[in-house]
C-alpha cells in the first residue's frame, strides 16, 4: 500500500513538474532557445565618460545561458535518479514495479539534452552579425561607425555556443570618427542578426544599452595622461592590429613612467606581435622584475599572462 501511495505522489508531481518545466520562468525549459548577448565598455563597465580624444573599445559577449543552466539541472536529476536507484525501498521492489518507479523517477528528474547554438558560416563569422544601434540623448538615431576589430579574425567562420563556451568580440571607434559628435550622452546597443542567413541559428538578439557620456575632453581631471588611458590607446591599437603604433606608444609611455609594469607588459606584447621574440621577452621579464619590486618577493597574486607568454616564447624558442 505504501508503495502505491508513493508512486501516486510520484506521478502527480510529475504532472506538475511537467507543467512547470514548460512554464516561462524556467529558462532552461525553452524550445526555443537562443544566444544572449552582452555588450561592455572596455573597463567591463555599462556607464563610460568618454573624451572624443580616445578611441572608443567596446566588447560583446555571445553567450548560451539556457545551456549552463540545463546543464546545472542535468547534474542534479542525475544524482536523484542514483540517490533513488541506491535506496533500500527501490531495492525491495518487485522488478515490474522497480522498472515504473524508475520510470517516473527519471521522468519528474529528467536528464535534457543540452541545447547548442551554431552562429556564423563560411560567409559570415558569428561577430559579422553583430551590428548597433546609436541615439542621442533625444532619442535620435546617430550614424556611428562602430567596426569589428581585426583581432577578431582569428576566430573561425562557425562556431557553436554551448555550456562550455562564451565568444567574445572586440568592436572600436576611431578618435576621427568620435570628433564628428558633438558633446552629449549617447547610448549604444549591440544587436545579434541572423534572420536572414541559413545553416545557422536564426533570429536576433539585443544587448543592454550602454551608456557613453562624450565630451571634448575627459571630464575626470587625472584621465589626460594616467595609466587606464594608457592601456585603452593600447589595447585599441593592438586589437587593431596597429603593432608598431602600439610598440611606439608603449616606448612613449615607459619614457615617461619607467616603472610601469602595463607599460614594459604591453611593449612585449606589441614586439612579440612583430615577431621581436628577444626584445619582448626582455620587456615581459622587466614588468615581473617591476612587479617584484612593487609588490614583494611574495605578492598576492603573480602576473600570470605575462609568465605564460615568457614559457610559450621558450617553448616556441625549443
Amino acid at each position: 500500500m505504501r508503495l502505491i501511495l508513493n508512486t501516486c505522489v510520484i506521478a502527480i508531481c510529475c504532472l506538475v513538474g511537467s507543467s512547470w518545466a514548460q512554464s516561462e520562468t524556467d529558462p532552461g525549459s525553452q524550445l526555443n532557445y537562443s544566444p544572449v548577448i552582452q555588450l561592455f565598455s572596455f573597463d567591463g563597465g555599462r556607464t563610460l565618460n568618454q573624451a572624443a580624444t580616445d578611441p572608443l573599445l567596446l566588447f560583446a559577449i555571445l553567450d548560451n545561458p539556457n545551456a549552463r543552466y540545463i546543464q546545472r539541472e542535468n547534474a542534479r536529476n542525475q544524482k536523484r535518479q542514483e540517490q533513488y536507484e541506491a535506496s533500500e525501498d527501490y531495492k525491495k521492489l518487485p522488478e515490474k514495479m522497480a522498472k515504473f518507479e524508475l520510470a517516473v523517477v527519471k521522468e519528474l528528474y529528467p536528464v535534457l539534452e543540452i541545447p547548442k547554438i551554431k552562429l556564423g558560416n563560411d560567409k559570415a563569422r558569428p561577430d559579422a552579425l553583430i551590428n548597433f544601434q546609436v541615439k542621442n540623448q533625444e532619442g535620435e538615431n546617430v550614424d556611428l561607425n562602430i567596426s569589428a576589430l581585426p583581432a577578431n579574425e582569428d576566430e573561425t567562420g562557425s562556431t557553436e555556443l554551448h555550456a562550455e563556451n562564451s565568444l567574445y568580440y572586440q568592436f572600436g571607434v576611431s578618435q576621427e570618427d568620435l570628433k564628428a559628435l558633438v558633446d552629449g550622452t549617447y547610448q549604444i546597443v549591440a544587436v545579434l542578426d541572423s534572420k536572414e542567413q541559413t545553416d545557422m541559428w536564426q533570429g536576433s538578439a539585443l544587448s543592454k544599452p550602454i551608456v557613453v557620456t562624450l565630451s571634448r575632453e575627459h571630464p575626470e581631471a587625472d584621465w589626460a595622461g594616467s595609466n587606464q588611458q594608457a592601456i585603452l590607446h593600447s589595447n585599441y591599437l593592438m586589437a587593431s592590429h596597429q603593432y608598431l603604433d602600439a610598440e611606439l606608444h608603449a616606448r612613449s609611455w615607459i619614457e615617461r613612467h619607467p616603472d610601469s609594469i602595463d607599460g614594459w607588459a604591453q611593449l612585449g606584447d606589441a614586439l612579440a606581435a612583430q615577431n621581436k621574440n628577444e626584445e619582448a621577452r626582455t620587456s615581459w621579464e622587466t614588468a615581473l622584475a617591476k612587479f617584484r619590486l612593487k609588490y614583494g618577493d611574495n605578492p598576492v597574486e603573480l602576473p600570470m599572462e605575462i609568465i605564460d607568454r615568457i614559457d610559450e616564447l621558450e617553448a616556441d624558442q625549443n
